[in-house]
C-alpha cells in the first residue's frame, strides 16, 4: 500500500510540473519579445519628433498600357505637388478591386494638381501582364515598373495595394494598406492639400 501512495504522490508532482511548462514558455516568450529592439520607422510613420517621414526618391522605367518603355521617371520631379503613390501587382485581387476607386480619385484630383504614380511590382508579374492591368483599368497617369522590387523595399511595402499620400514638401502624410473606401483615401488627399 505504501508503494502505491508513493507512486501516486510522485505522479502528482510530475503532473504539477508538466502543468507549469506552458506558463514557463509564455514568460520566456514575453521576455524575448520585450528584448527585441524596435524596427526602423517605415516611410509612412512619424519620426520621433512627431513630424512625417520624408518620401524617398527613386528612378524607374515608365510602363504604359502598351508595354515597358525606355523612358525613366524620377520621383523627385513631383516635388511641390501632392502625390498619391500606389503600389500594386497585376495579379493582386485587391489591387484589381481598388483600381476603379483609384481611377475615380484621379478623375477628381488630377485637375487640382495631385500627381498620381503607380508603382507596379515585378514579383510574379511580367511587363506584359502589368501593361494589361493598366489597359484593363484605364490607367492614364504615370505608372512605373519596379523590376528589381527596389522601390517596394525602399518604402517598406510588404502587401498590396499600399498607398502613400505625400504633401508638397515631400513628406508622407498618410500610409494606407489594403482595400480602403473611397472616402478614406479622399480624406487623406484632402489632408495633404491643406498642408
Amino acid at each position: 500500500m505504501a508503494k502505491g501512495k508513493k507512486r501516486q504522490k510522485e505522479g502528482s508532482r510530475w503532473v504539477t510540473f508538466v502543468a507549469f511548462i506552458p506558463a514557463i514558455l509564455l514568460v520566456g516568450l514575453l521576455a524575448y519579445l520585450l528584448s527585441i529592439p524596435p524596427a526602423p520607422l517605415p516611410p509612412g510613420s512619424k519620426t520621433t519628433e512627431g513630424s512625417p517621414a520624408e518620401a524617398k526618391d527613386f528612378k524607374l522605367k515608365i510602363i504604359t498600357p502598351d508595354g515597358l518603355t525606355d523612358r525613366e521617371f524620377t520621383f523627385s520631379s513631383t516635388r511641390g505637388s501632392v502625390v498619391f503613390l500606389d503600389f500594386v501587382f497585376s495579379w493582386c485581387p485587391h489591387c484589381n478591386n481598388m483600381a476603379p476607386t483609384i481611377k475615380r480619385l484621379h478623375e477628381e484630383y488630377s485637375g487640382k494638381g495631385v500627381v498620381f504614380v503607380t508603382v507596379a511590382g515585378s514579383s510574379g508579374s511580367s511587363p506584359s501582364a502589368t501593361a494589361k492591368f493598366l489597359r484593363d483599368h484605364g490607367v492614364s497617369w504615370t505608372a512605373v515598373y519596379d523590376e528589381r522590387m527596389s522601390v517596394f523595399q525602399l518604402y517598406g511595402v510588404t502587401g498590396t495595394p499600399t498607398y502613400f499620400v505625400i504633401d508638397r514638401n515631400g513628406r508622407v502624410v498618410k500610409e494606407l494598406i489594403g482595400e480602403r473606401p473611397y472616402e478614406e483615401l479622399k480624406a487623406a488627399i484632402e489632408e495633404a492639400l491643406k498642408t
